[in-house]
């Protein structure tokens, strides 16, 4: 990370943990540390557990496939970490609710509906570790039926699992999360605790 900072922390199994900092930069890069995009100016973390890449992110998908081909390659990789649906049958269910069609080539969507497909992906896995780097589409604020369908299936995919989100929408937080890490501007881990502590630190 381009922060010096020292981060010594652990995160526990079912944990559901708000990264919180003013700085964008520094949520993610946390985050980019967890799942190996980002290596540690030193140090080392270590997992003995199942990490998603981050929730509504390409995650390796190529442009040139269409929908369905990037879900069947994704399987294939992740052909332990399939969650207990029917994959294909998920995959066109939500890409009906989004008017989306599996035949389209991912490079020819429009930015929203790219992440709208990404977050559909994303909920088609399981993983022990969930990082949400955004509360978009996941929020139960959100009226739409796809949102809410989503919304439903995110909540059964950290059940019982660790969550990680770097948003800062506070609704989104209260709702989801218990646990807060605070960074000051510098990057420096200041506070580990309790949410509401975090917020009122």
């Amino acid at each position: 990370n381009s922060s010096t900072a020292v981060w010594n922390l652990q995160v526990r199994r079912g944990d559901k943990v708000a990264v919180m900092a003013q700085d964008r930069k520094i949520r993610d890069e946390f985050l980019g540390c967890i799942c190996g995009l980002i290596q540690p100016v030193s140090g080392q973390i270590n997992s003995r557990c199942s990490i998603s890449w981050p929730v509504g992110l390409k995650g390796g998908m190529d442009g040139k496939l269409t929908l369905a081909q990037n879900v069947q390659f994704l399987e294939v990789i992740y052909e332990d970490r399939i969650a207990s649906v029917d994959p294909k049958r998920f995959f066109k269910s939500l890409c009906l609710l989004a008017g989306l069609s599996p035949d389209q080539q991912l490079k020819t969507l429009k930015s929203k509906e790219q992440k709208l497909f990404f977050h559909i992906v994303s909920m088609a896995f399981s993983f022990e570790v969930l990082l949400v780097p955004s509360a978009q589409f996941l929020a139960k604020s959100n009226k739409d039926s796809f949102s809410q369908y989503l919304n439903q299936v995110f909540e059964k995919r950290i059940e019982n699992n660790c969550m990680i989100t770097s948003s800062n929408n506070r609704k989104f937080l209260r709702q989801y999360c218990d646990v807060g890490i605070l960074f000051d501007p510098l990057g420096r881990l200041v506070f580990q605790g309790p949410l509401d502590e975090c917020f009122d630190y």
